[in-house]
């Protein structure tokens, strides 16, 4: 049983319980719940942008054997949340956003004399959004999946399955803003995979695999893969891959459309009032993606270790708003480009008691517009809202048995199509257990600066220059963390 309460003057309250419980001889539940209000961010002035968020959830688990060599796990959860929407109506009033759901899953698995493993997994999940005036939308989704596995030697394993999804949705229509065409509907998607991995020799791993689709936008998707690992020493192993991926439509490509209500015909956004213009495209086409990747490991015993990986993403179809029909356009798959960089990461114990870990990334983005197209702003949007570098340095250091120290370290660069400029920030964790169940811990994040924007809104057709969003204030909290059995 674990009791936990905190707050602060971000974190304002924060509350969790949860208990579990043998059940016969190979059975255990877990019951939880919990709870948390955190104050709302402020505006570039200083002013509060009034946008905090009250979220409680509960749940359980169960894990269990119904028989010789089955396994059986059953996850439930349900929740609600209010959050402060701002930024959706002129001075940034806030409306109120309400979202409640819950999902229930469950996976039965048998392992086979021979080794082989047969797997069954069901899910479904609920959940209900009302954004007044903006937004409604309530969704029921069903998932089925099978998996095998096979084990046909020492070095050679065979893995298929296949899944079957279900997802209805009810969306309110006018006289919401946001609404969708037709208002319901109901999508199928279809899937199988296969793969194949290979030992070769005592030093390398050949995989090979694919997975299949047919969904009710693009109809069939094959997305392929082959990856390779190769020990060279015994403390350096390197991989690479060559693979295939694509982002399938959803109902905001293909229905998405806007109503121009008195409040948007008043300010001139829509030349009819009471007229529908539909954003979303039947015909939107998945946007494909070959990604090829290399990495690199270094290891010397337990104290040391250091990972380099390295990417090319080559895109093609990507979404574009093309400005016919105004004044909104519509999606269309008139943009391509790639995307190149790596990361390199070391995990370093100069002693027992000290852990350093710091870490590089680079990102480069190159995103153009296909000829013919009118989309002036999504290309140069993209390829300014994500950092072109980061770095950070994580540090945890456990003096004695009963106290431990945290911090990390961050620099992220500038994003210049969201006007949010380059910052370094720091968090620190200091914990201590005055006795064995029970921990008393003093948190404190974005200690540098005394607000910061690290999101923001890309310049669009009703916002010629971006503007940055909401700024992140110090936060210090207490988390008082109880556990017996």
């Amino acid at each position: 049983t674990e009791v936990r309460v905190g707050g602060g003057n971000e974190e304002r309250a924060f509350g969790a319980v949860r208990a579990g419980e043998r059940l016969g001889d190979s059975g255990h539940v877990r019951l939880y719940a919990k709870a948390v209000e955190r104050d709302g961010a402020e505006k570039p002035d200083g002013s509060d942008l009034r946008d905090g968020m009250r979220k409680q959830e509960s749940g359980f688990r169960y894990d269990g054997a119904p028989a010789q060599q089955q396994s059986l796990t059953l996850i439930g959860r349900v929740y609600s949340a209010r959050t402060n929407a701002t930024g959706l109506q002129p001075a940034f009033n806030p409306i109120v956003n309400e979202n409640a759901g819950g999902h229930l899953l469950s996976q039965w698995s048998y392992l086979t004399d021979g080794g082989s493993t047969l797997s069954l997994q069901a899910y479904y999940d609920h959940y209900k959004l009302n954004l007044p005036g903006i937004l409604v939308e309530t969704r029921d989704t069903a998932d089925l999946s099978f998996q095998h596995q096979l084990k046909l030697g020492e070095s050679h394993h065979f893995s298929w399955g296949t899944g079957f999804r279900f997802s209805q949705d009810d969306t309110g229509g006018p006289p919401n803003v946001l609404i969708f065409v037709p208002e319901d509907r109901s999508i199928q998607t279809y899937s199988a995979y296969a793969q194949d991995q290979w030992r070769l020799g005592d030093s390398g791993e050949l995989t090979l695999g694919s997975k299949f689709e047919y969904n009710d936008f693009t109809g069939f998707e094959a997305q392929p893969g082959i990856r390779l690992g190769w020990g060279l020493t015994e403390t350096l192993f390197t991989w690479g891959s060559v693979s295939r991926a694509v982002r399938t439509p959803n109902r905001i490509d293909h229905d998405v459309a806007i109503f121009c209500s008195a409040g948007l015909f008043a300010a001139g956004f829509c030349p009819v009032q009471g007229q529908t213009l539909r954003i979303g495209n039947p015909d939107f086409d998945s946007e494909k993606l070959i990604a090829y990747e290399w990495g690199l490991r270094f290891w010397q015993g337990r104290s040391f270790s250091m990972d380099v990986a390295t990417f090319f993403n080559d895109y093609t179809e990507l979404k574009s708003t093309e400005t016919s029909p105004p004044p909104f356009g519509r999606f269309q798959n008139q943009l391509e480009g790639n995307s190149l960089g790596g990361e390199l990461s070391v995990n370093w114990r100069p002693f027992e008691k000290l852990e350093v870990r710091p870490f590089y990334a680079y990102l480069k983005l190159d995103v153009q517009a296909k000829p013919g197209s009118t989309d002036t702003r999504t290309a140069n949007t993209t390829e300014g809202s994500s950092p072109e570098q980061s770095a950070g340095l994580r540090i945890a250091y456990n003096p004695w048995p009963n106290f431990t120290a945290d911090g990390f370290v961050r620099y992220v660069d500038r994003l210049p199509a969201l006007a949010v400029p380059h910052y370094t920030e720091l968090n620190l964790r200091l914990g201590w257990k005055p006795w064995p169940d029970f921990e008393l811990a003093l948190v404190g994040e974005n200690l540098l600066d005394a607000q910061h924007p690290e999101t923001g809104s890309a310049a669009s057709n009703s916002q010629p220059a971006p503007m940055a969003g909401n700024e992140l204030e110090h936060s210090v909290f207490a988390d008082f963390r109880w556990t017996w059995r």
